[in-house]
């Protein structure tokens, strides 16, 4: 039976597809060049699917064409366009894998030329005539053999080539290659039923209704072959070819039943309708097939969330590499973070499986790959930094290709923000051996954007925390050039004492030999051993001032150990007595029994008594000078509160006015007349041990005129 243009149902079918396999042929390839103009692969694909496109016309006017002559020369169209599918193909094919065949090549070449010469004679298609319930079907001339031997030749070994190499690539290479694979079979061997008539045999052209997949899947292949899973790929274009199938196959089945009303309507109840039922489908087949991929996906999103919160550069990127290990499972995970001063991205923290090989120490911020992930901007796949650099210079492909090696990985994310590159991350193969997504990609730029602004974070916590050192240290040794006085006159006493000590002894000993009985031996060894003994008590005395002073100006330590609370009282008074004249002011030490042990930094906590003490003494100065009558008092009582002790430090100087009081803590502001007598550092530097260090609290209470109250909380001796 014969209905519209006298075509058969499957003829017509037949038709159809071919005619979607034309424009979608034609389309992609401008598409695809259009894609990346420069590049090699692009353009031999263009090619390629123009000649495509063009066979694909060729066939739907063949047999759409009513005269028989016309059909001929449609049909010989058909088959010049095949060979150079062939050959366009083969070249495509050998410029993607980038393997040898240029000798093979010339010759298809020159090949191809001369037989599609030929298909405009009878001796590849003689004639048309009907055949197997088509219409119109080519018969073959005495050089139809030769024709089929070159197209089956560059089309087969194509496919030989792309198989070969799959067995040997391996990740995002080995992925696209399943793609072509997969595209092959269906363009070249689907396509192949189309010579089963021209020799009489009984095997109807089916696989020519699915050539549209091929040119579909091959094109994706080459523009967005990393961002799909290839399961994800097919599951999307089988959904697509069933769902319009049914979309359109319903109206079309009435208007072939000659019922065109119910066809119209039928094709605008359906219409809308037809991009939504894809949509549905495919995202329930996508959730199904990428369940365990969105599942590590919405763990890296809310790990890079709270990135920001983490100070600790180190613990940061070691941190995001556990993370990504745990989630991601691939088989090595880095972070390489920007030195400044190396001018080199050194490497912060790194998990490796499956004996993967080590990694590099540093990458030079010179380095070729380095300048192409900055370029990029955004998360790339090794494999495809070689085929692009191979597309746009040879000897810069050459470069980056060797430095790539050096990762041993799949992808590398740059993490950039206020255009510098602050870090970046290499990324092995997925373990599963499943590929990196377009979702994939997403997600690290989200991780990358958030990992750049927490590692600019830290750096620069860092940087402040390094700053406040080298002040905190100025500070100290600030004071400790006013401390010279003291020191010097603590020194010349002891060395004094010693002078003393030495006379009496060498007078002593003069009587002796003078007159051994005025001074017998059994006299003179009680002396000679006193002597001694104050002798060395005064170097130890001495030692003890020197020992106190270089504990003071070292760089602050950060160990913690349990203190006597009034021993590191008594250091810091002695420490101060170099400074100021102790003996002006009245010190009480009131400790409760339970409070005497504390937890912390010696070296830290004695620098913050010291700056009490001297400035309750400058206060203290400063009010007896208004009223001689004052007694300068400062008084130190500890008292524990369940796991801390809190101390408070009051004296009875002049206090604090009221408009000061705000800025007590702000760094460089000080109530001293002149910089030689503070520079502003010493409250500031004593926040930061007591809260910052210690994770205490520091505050005070004041009315000026009246003295100064500091409360000190620090916690409990863990011993204690």
């Amino acid at each position: 039976m014969t209905d519209f243009l006298g075509l058969d149902f499957f003829e017509q079918l037949y038709l159809i597809t071919a005619f979607i396999t034309a424009i979608e042929s034609v389309a992609l390839s401008i598409f695809v060049f259009l894609k990346n103009t420069g590049s090699r692969l692009h353009r031999s694909y263009g090619l390629f699917g123009i000649c495509v496109g063009l066979w694909s016309v060729s066939l739907v006017c063949c047999h759409l064409s009513l005269d028989l002559q016309q059909a001929l020369l449609w049909n010989r169209l058909v088959h010049f366009f095949s060979v150079f599918i062939a050959i366009s193909f083969y070249n495509f094919i050998l410029i993607l894998l980038q393997c040898r065949g240029r000798k093979v090549l010339n010759v298809g070449i020159m090949m191809a030329v001369i037989i599609g010469g030929f298909c405009f004679t009878p001796y590849i298609i003689s004639h048309m005539s009907a055949r197997f319930g088509f219409r119109i079907w080519p018969s073959i001339g005495s050089l139809y053999l030769v024709y089929l031997t070159f197209f089956s030749f560059y089309s087969y070994y194509s496919l030989f080539l792309v198989f070969r190499r799959f067995e040997q690539e391996s990740g995002i290479k080995k992925e696209q290659l399943r793609y072509i694979f997969i595209a092959l079979f269906i363009g070249f061997v689907g396509g192949s039923t189309n010579f089963a008539y021209s020799f009489d045999l009984p095997i109807p052209p089916v696989g020519n209704l699915f050539v549209f997949l091929y040119v579909l899947i091959l094109a994706y292949a080459i523009v967005r072959y990393r961002l799909m899973d290839i399961r994800v790929a097919v599951a999307s274009t089988v959904i697509l070819f069933l769902v319009y199938a049914f979309v359109m196959g319903v109206p079309f089945y009435f208007f072939y039943k000659q019922q065109y009303l119910m066809s119209l309507l039928l094709m605008a109840f359906f219409a809308p309708f037809g991009p939504f039922l894809y949509l549905f489908f495919q995202r329930r087949a996508n959730a199904a097939l990428l369940k365990v991929q969105r599942r590590y996906q919405q763990t890296l999103i809310q790990a890079s969330s709270g990135m920001g919160h983490i100070k600790d550069l180190r613990k940061l990127v070691k941190l995001i590499v556990r993370i990504i290990m745990r989630a991601l499972k691939p088989d090595l995970c880095a972070i390489y973070v920007y030195n400044k001063e190396a001018e080199a991205y050194d490497l912060g923290a790194n998990l490796l499986k499956n004996n993967a090989m080590p990694l590099l120490e540093s990458v030079h911020a010179d380095a070729k790959v380095v300048e192409y992930m900055f370029n990029e901007g955004k998360p790339i796949l090794l494999d495809e930094i070689k085929i692009r650099a191979v597309d746009k210079n040879r000897v810069a492909a050459s470069a980056v290709a060797l430095e790539v090696a050096g990762f041993n990985a799949a992808m590398l994310v740059p993490s950039i923000i206020d255009g510098r590159m602050v870090a970046f991350m290499v990324l092995g193969d997925k373990l599963s051996g499943a590929p990196y997504t377009a979702d994939d990609i997403n997600v690290f730029t989200i991780l990358a954007n958030q990992a750049a602004l927490a590692i600019e974070n830290a750096q620069f916590y860092d940087e402040v925390k390094r700053s406040h050192e080298q002040l905190y240290q100025a500070e100290k040794l600030a004071i400790i050039g006013t401390m010279a006085d003291g020191l010097a006159h603590q020194i010349n006493n002891r060395f004094n004492t010693l002078s003393f000590i030495i006379d009496d002894l060498l007078d002593s000993i003069k009587v002796f030999q003078r007159d051994p009985a005025k001074l017998s031996v059994e006299q003179l060894i009680p002396v000679l051993e006193l002597g001694f003994k104050s002798m060395i008590g005064n170097v130890i005395q001495g030692g003890a001032v020197v020992q106190g002073l270089l504990n003071y100006a070292r760089h602050t330590q950060t160990e913690k150990r349990a203190i006597d609370l009034r021993e590191l009282i008594e250091d810091s008074l002695q420490m101060v007595a170099l400074k100021i004249r102790l003996s002006d002011i009245k010190v009480q030490i009131d400790i409760a029994q339970d409070a005497e042990v504390v937890h912390g930094n010696a070296v830290q906590l004695q620098e913050v008594f010291f700056n009490i003490v001297d400035n309750a003494h400058y206060s203290m100065t400063e009010k007896k000078d208004s009223d001689p009558t004052v007694i300068p008092t400062i008084i130190f009582h500890a008292k524990r509160e369940m796991d801390t002790i809190l101390l408070t430090i009051t004296d009875n100087g002049m206090g604090i006015k009221l408009q000061d009081q705000k800025k007590l803590f702000t760094p460089f502001f000080t109530t001293k007349a002149s910089s030689r007598k503070g520079n502003g550092l010493g409250l500031f530097v004593m926040q930061k041990i007591i809260q910052y260090d210690h994770g205490g609290k520091i505050s005070f209470q004041s009315e000026y005129t009246k003295g100064v109250e500091i409360r000190i909380v620090l916690p409990v001796s863990k011993s204690g």
